[in-house]
């Protein structure tokens, strides 16, 4: 028989491999290697990169190592000959947006470089004097993946622009200081929907939602609201990729208020994620304030109050909300909110009523004396709530004004309850809906054209864009 004994020690094996691969120093610093003491040369397979850049790669006669090494490939005389410039730059975002994704244990700095020039490229492909110049074409919808998801890992790894790397740590110079910067990015706390880098038209940015907390002045629950609002964050470079040293911006914009810019003479669309928001208002924590509101809100408009399941029992409110507010002609008419009616303890309709009340008078200080809403409930805790609104309001005292004035109501039958130990399934678009679902939607839009009909509606036709235009804006650094 043969018995199999371990080794009295580990040293001297691991020594002789210490030795063999590239010295003991990943043994001294931790058990990990680092990527400069790697001794194997990273390469890349064409593969990993999109068609158009894999046909540029075959003319060219790529290998893999060259793929894997941006830096040579950026002095590379032989590629800047036979391709376009615009052909160049996209090899070039998406081989550094490739480096930048299989980096082993280097300084965030550096990481973050390489993300900056997959950027960078990509946004010289699109806005150069050589770019793209079809804005549907294969290319330059490559070039604005390659762009969108490099911005995403600039977003990332700048904790969403809060922290910029020091101008000793890159090549980049980088600052919050764009021309006309829509939105001040620490005073949000922003989500990026990674699903989301490209879509059926060219659009730019990273999408996702950006959400703050708004207390009243006296700082009690009832006048504590969180307002959400769409956001895409881009980057813009004011220096050519090629120069040693630019200046970057990381900008973010509101695309409830913009979904196009002007870029270096060029009209762009900016890329959205509407559904985002929405997931963060029907997210609602223990702390959290109990009324969420879409962010652009008009003190002179009604408010429709969602009181639904939270995303915890159901997906659908979150696409139902989206596809209510993208209505172009109720999202001229009406605010947004939501209120977790299953609030544990529960509070009694008055409390409620100070809940909405207080939330809309916060987020819009000049909001009239007696706002206006439509409640949208969904099984016995968001039909109890809106009962007790009702009856709250009903039973103030006489000549005394109520806060609030219910203008309309819809309630729905609880969803289906889900089996033990399953969650709910993220939905995205309004084919995803169940048959309730649907139903409820086509009740919701139908009620709030009825309310919003300027002849035989209850409020008057007033409207966003007459009550307060959205001011015209540009974003125009110098390439």
């Amino acid at each position: 028989m043969t018995t199999l004994t371990r080794p009295r020690s580990l040293a001297p094996m691991l020594l002789a491999l210490c030795v063999f691969v590239s010295g003991c120093s990943g043994i001294s610093s931790g058990g990990s290697l680092r990527e400069a003491e790697l001794s194997i040369t990273p390469t890349e397979q064409s593969g990993s990169f999109s068609l158009t850049a894999q046909a540029a790669i075959s003319h060219l006669g790529l290998t893999p190592e060259q793929l894997a090494d941006p830096s040579g490939l950026e002095t590379n005389e032989h590629a800047a000959k036979e391709t376009s410039p615009v052909e160049r730059s996209l090899v070039l975002a998406e081989a550094w947006f490739l480096r930048g994704q299989n980096d082993l244990e280097v300084p965030l700095s550096l990481s973050l470089e390489r993300f900056f020039r997959a950027a960078h490229y990509a946004y010289e492909g699109l806005f150069g004097e050589s770019g793209c110049q079809e804005p549907q074409g294969q290319l330059c919808r490559d070039l604005s993946l390659a762009y969108n998801r490099s911005v995403r890992e600039v977003a990332r790894l700048t904790q969403n622009g809060a922290q910029p790397p020091s101008s000793r740590d890159s090549r980049y110079v980088v600052d919050l200081q764009a021309d006309d910067d829509p939105l001040t990015l620490s005073e949000w706390e922003i989500v990026f929907d990674d699903e989301r880098t490209g879509g059926p038209v060219v659009a730019i940015g990273s999408a996702g939602s950006g959400c703050q907390e708004l207390v009243g002045e006296d700082g009690t629950p009832q006048h504590r609201v969180r307002q959400c609002i769409p956001i895409t964050f881009i980057v813009t470079f004011d220096e050519r990729a090629g120069e040693e040293r630019s200046r970057a911006h990381l900008v973010a914009f509101n695309t409830l208020e913009r979904d196009e810019i002007q870029l270096h003479g060029k009209t762009v669309a900016l890329a959205s994620s509407p559904l985002a928001p929405w997931v963060e208002l029907f997210t609602t924590g223990p702390d959290a304030p109990r009324l969420s509101c879409l962010g652009n809100a008009h003190p002179a408009l009604p408010t429709v109050v969602y009181l639904t399941p939270s995303i915890q029992t159901s997906y659908e409110w979150p696409v139902i909300g989206a596809e209510i507010a993208r209505d172009s002609l109720l999202h001229q008419h009406y605010n947004f909110c939501a209120v977790n009616p299953s609030i544990t303890p529960s509070p009694s309709g008055g409390e409620f009523v100070s809940i909405v009340a207080g939330g809309l008078t916060t987020l819009h200080p000049n909001v009239r004396t007696s706002a206006s809403v439509v409640l949208v409930a969904q099984g016995a805790a968001g039909d109890g709530a809106a009962k007790e609104i009702k009856k709250a309001i009903k039973e103030r005292a006489r000549g005394e004004a109520a806060p609030l004035t219910v203008s309309g109501t819809l309630s729905f039958p609880a969803p289906p309850p889900l089996a033990p130990n399953v969650l709910p399934i993220p939905l995205s678009t309004p084919a995803d809906l169940t048959r309730g679902g649907s139903v409820a939607l086509a009740d919701i839009k139908r009620l709030l054209s009825r309310l919003a009909d300027p002849e035989e509606g209850v409020f008057g036709g007033l409207t966003r864009t007459t009550l307060a235009p959205s001011p015209e804006g540009r974003l125009s650094p110098v390439m």
